[in-house]
C-alpha cells in the first residue's frame, strides 16, 4: 500500500506482477496447461524469439506454446533453432534430457507490458506425463529481454509434506508398497517400489516435486488423494538435500570439485552447469599447462570424475526401466534366481553400511551377474513382429538391475569403499561393477535407430566414471575398450557433425592408463598396444573431414603428448615376448607403419615418427615401407632394442 500511495504522489504509473517461479511443470495429462505471465521493460529493442531451456522432451511435438492470441506453436526439430550441441546430440526426441532452443516468432507477437505465454503438453505415446521449463526468455537477437531479476527458483528444501500427518505419511508408504497399478489400460504386476529404489529414496534424492509424483500416480490410476500421500511418504524420508540433486541433473555428470563433496552428494553429478558447450575444452582439463611431449604419466590416475565433458549423461528419468521385470516376463520373474538374488543381498546388508556393505556387493557380483542371464526366453530374429516387443522387456530387465545396484550402492554407503577394498593405487570412488555399459543400446541389440550410437557411447562414457577397471581390465569388463573408443567415433555421425574429440583423447588417456600395472605383455591385464588406440590420433582419411575441424596444432601437440608415453611402453618388450603374446600379425604391422605415415603426415615431431618407424622394424625387420615423403625415416636413434631374440624374421609381405 506504501509503494502505491507513494507511486501516485510521485505521478507515476505503479506496476505489481509476481516474479516466475522456475522450473515450469507442465505434468499431467493429456493437453494439461501452464501459464506465465513475461514483463518486458519499456524501451526495450523488438522481440524476435522466445529462448527456452526444456527438460523432457522425448519426442517431437510434445510441447506446444503460445504466446498472447497467436496461434499454438509446436516444438520440433524444424520449428525451433537449437545449438550445435543439441543438433548433434539428435535435438527434440534425441539422446540428451534437457534441451535449449529458441522458437523464432513473428514481430509484434510479443511487447512491452505483460505478455502471457502458456504451455501445453501434447501426449503422443501414451507413456510421460509432461516436461519441464528451467528456463524462459524473450530475446531480441541473442540478447535476453526479461531482466534476470524477475524469476526465482523454486526451492526444494522449503517442501513440506502434502499432507504432514502421521497418518497420512503412513497410508503413502502401504500405497507405495502395495498400491494396484494400471498402464494404458493394463493392470501391473509392479508396484512403485519394484520400478524404484525400493524405498523412494530415488525421488527424494532427485527432489522430484510433489505435482511430479501426484501426476503420476494419477497416471497409474490411482486417486489423486493416494498420490497426495504418496507424495508426503517421499518428503519424509530421511534423505539429506542434494542441490544438485534435480531430475534434469544427469546422476554423476563429471565435473571439478565433485570429489572434495561428500561422496553421498556423487549421484547428484556436477550439474547441467558442467556441461561443456565446446568439446575441445575437455582437453584444458587434462592438460592444464598444455599438451606437451612431457604432458602424461601414466603411472598417475586422470580422474575421470572430475574432467567435464560436451555430452549430458543419462538423467534419471533414462536410468528407470520403462516395463518391470515382472510385467515383462510374468512367468518367469517372480520366482527367479535374481529376484532372490537381489532379496538376499538386502537381507545381508541390512545393518551394514561402508566398508563392510561393500564387501558383501563386491563379493557377490559374479552371483549377480551369472543370475540376471539365465532367463530363458529365446531371442526372436531381428526381422520378426515380435522382436521389438522381446527388446523392450530385455531393456527393462537391464534398468531394473541398474537401478536396484544404485539403490544398495548409495543406502548402503558403498560408493567410497575402493582403498580399503583393494589398495591405495585405485579409484577410492567407485563401483564394482560393469553394470552401466550393459544399457547401451548396441549391448542390448535393440533396433537400430539415428541416435543408437550416439546413445551408447553416453552410457559407456558414464561406466568409465564410475568404474574405468582400476588398471585391471583384462576382457570387456568393465570397459570393453574398443568398443569405448569406436562408439566415440562412431557418434560423430551426427546432425551437427560435431566431433567429440576431447571425449576421445580422454579415453585414450584412460586407455594408457591399463596397462600400467607391473603385469607383462599377454597377460589378460597387462598392457594390449590397441587398447589407448594411440592409431586414431592421426587416421588418414577415415573422417577426415571432421578431423579437419579441429585445430591442426591442438591436433600435433595431443598426438605428441599421448605417441610418447605409448612408444615409452611399447619400447620395453622384446620382439619374443610380442611373438608369445600373439601380437606379430599383419594387422598390428600395417597399423604400426600406416600410424607412423599419418603422424608424419600431420607433422609431428619427426623424432618421435623415427621411433615408431624403428619399433616397428624390430618387430617385422623384413617389412617394406613406402616412403613417407621426400626421404625413407631410417636413421632413427632409439631406445628400443634391436635384439631379435634369435627369431627367424618374417616373410616379406611387400608392405
Amino acid at each position: 500500500m506504501r509503494l502505491k500511495l507513494l507511486a501516485l504522489l510521485l505521478g507515476s504509473t505503479w506496476v505489481a506482477h509476481a516474479k516466475v517461479t522456475l522450473p515450469i511443470e507442465v505434468l499431467g495429462s493429456a493437453g494439461h496447461q501452464e501459464s506465465v505471465t513475461l514483463t518486458v521493460p519499456a524501451g526495450s529493442p523488438e522481440i524476435t524469439g522466445l529462448q527456452l531451456q526444456i527438460h523432457g522432451l522425448t519426442f517431437e511435438n510434445k510441447a506446444s506454446i503460445r504466446i498472447n492470441n497467436s496461434g499454438w506453436s509446436n516444438l520440433n526439430n524444424t520449428s525451433v533453432v537449437l545449438p550445435q550441441v543439441e543438433r548433434a546430440f539428435w535435438g527434440i526426441g534425441g539422446a540428451i534430457g534437457t534441451l535449449r532452443m529458441v522458437l523464432p516468432i513473428a514481430q509484434g507477437t510479443a511487447g512491452e507490458g505483460d505478455n502471457v505465454v502458456q504451455f501445453r503438453f501434447n501426449d503422443l505415446d501414451g507413456q510421460s506425463i509432461g516436461y519441464r521449463v528451467l528456463a524462459v526468455n524473450f530475446v531480441a537477437g541473442n540478447q535476453p529481454v526479461v531482466p534476470e531479476t524477475e524469476f526465482v527458483a523454486d526451492d526444494p528444501r522449503s517442501w513440506t509434506p502434502v499432507l504432514n500427518t502421521p497418518e497420512a505419511i503412513a497410508a503413502g508408504k502401504a500405497l507405495w508398497y502395495s498400491a494396484p497399478l494400471w498402464e494404458r489400460g493394463i493392470a501391473l504386476r509392479s508396484n512403485c517400489g519394484d520400478c524404484h529404489a525400493h524405498d523412494g529414496r530415488d525421488l527424494k534424492y532427485f527432489n522430484y516435486s510433489d505435482k511430479s509424483i501426484v501426476e503420476r500416480s494419477v497416471f497409474h490410476r490411482l486417486s489423486r488423494s493416494d498420490g497426495e500421500k504418496i507424495a508426503s511418504y517421499i518428503r519424509s524420508l530421511p534423505i539429506p538435500y542434494e542441490e544438485n540433486g534435480r531430475p534434469w541433473n544427469p546422476p554423476y555428470q563429471p565435473g571439478p570439485g565433485l570429489d572434495q563433496k561428500p561422496v553421498r552428494s556423487w549421484a547428484a553429478g556436477a550439474g547441467l552447469e558442467w556441461v561443456l558447450d565446446n568439446d575441445l575444452d575437455t582437453l584444458r582439463y587434462l592438460f592444464p599447462g598444455g599438451a606437451t611431449t612431457n604432458s602424461l604419466d601414466f603411472t598417475t590416475t586422470v580422474n575421470a570424475r572430475e574432467i567435464p565433458l560436451v555430452v549430458q549423461l543419462p538423467d534419471w528419468n533414462r536410468w528407470l526401466p520403462k516395463i518391470h521385470p515382472n510385467d515383462a516376463y510374468p512367468l518367469i520373474f517372480p520366482n527367479h534366481d535374481f529376484v532372490r538374488m537381489h532379496t538376499f543381498l538386502r537381507n545381508q546388508l541390512v545393518g551394514t553400511s561402508g566398508e563392510a556393505a561393500g564387501r558383501i556387493i563386491n563379493g557377490n557380483k559374479s552371483n549377480w551377474d551369472r543370475a540376471s542371464s539365465v532367463i530363458p526366453v529365446v531371442k526372436p530374429n531381428r526381422n520378426s513382429k515380435q522382436f521389438a516387443a522381446y527388446s523392450d522387456r530385455a531393456v527393462g530387465l537391464a534398468h531394473w538391475r541398474v537401478v536396484k545396484l544404485w539403490e544398495l550402492m548409495t543406502e548402503f554407503q558403498a560408493e567410497d569403499v575402493g582403498h580399503e577394498l583393494q589398495d591405495p593405487t585405485v579409484n577410492d570412488r567407485r563401483w564394482f561393477h560393469g553394470e552401466v555399459f550393459r544399457l547401451a543400446p548396441h549391448m542390448l541389440g535393440t533396433p537400430k535407430n539415428p541416435q543408437w550410437f550416439t546413445e551408447s557411447m553416453q552410457w559407456y562414457q558414464l561406466q568409465l566414471v564410475l568404474n574405468d577397471g582400476n588398471r585391471l581390465n583384462g576382457s570387456t569388463v568393465p570397459i570393453d575398450w574398443g568398443y569405448l573408443h569406436a562408439l566415440n567415433f562412431s557418434a560423430w555421425n551426427n546432425p551437427a557433425k560435431m566431433p567429440t574429440y576431447g571425449i576421445a583423447i580422454l579415453n585414450m588417456v584412460k586407455g594408457g592408463e591399463v596397462g600400467e600395472n607391473g603385469l607383462p605383455v599377454g597377460d589378460k591385464n597387462g598392457w594390449n598396444p590397441y587398447k589407448q588406440n594411440i592409431f586414431w590420433l592421426a587416421p588418414g582419411n577415415h573422417l577426415k573431414g571432421m578431423y579437419a575441424s579441429i585445430d591442426i596444432n591442438t591436433r600435433r601437440g595431443v598426438a605428441e603428448a599421448l605417441i610418447k608415453p605409448w612408444l615409452e611402453k611399447a619400447e620395453t618388450y622384446t620382439r619374443r615376448q610380442y611373438q608369445a603374446a600373439g601380437y606379430l600379425k599383419p594387422a598390428f604391422r600395417d597399423t604400426t607403419f600406416e600410424t607412423a605415415r599419418n603422424l608424419h603426415a600431420l607433422g609431428i615431431d619427426r623424432a618421435l615418427v623415427n621411433r615408431m618407424v624403428a619399433f616397428g622394424r624390430v618387430l617385422w625387420p623384413n617389412a617394406k615401407i613406402a616412403p613417407f615423403g621426400p626421404e625413407l625415416l631410417e636413421s632413427a636413434v632409439s631406445s628400443l632394442p634391436t635384439n631379435t631374440d634369435s627369431l627367424d624374421a618374417p616373410e616379406d609381405l611387400g608392405f
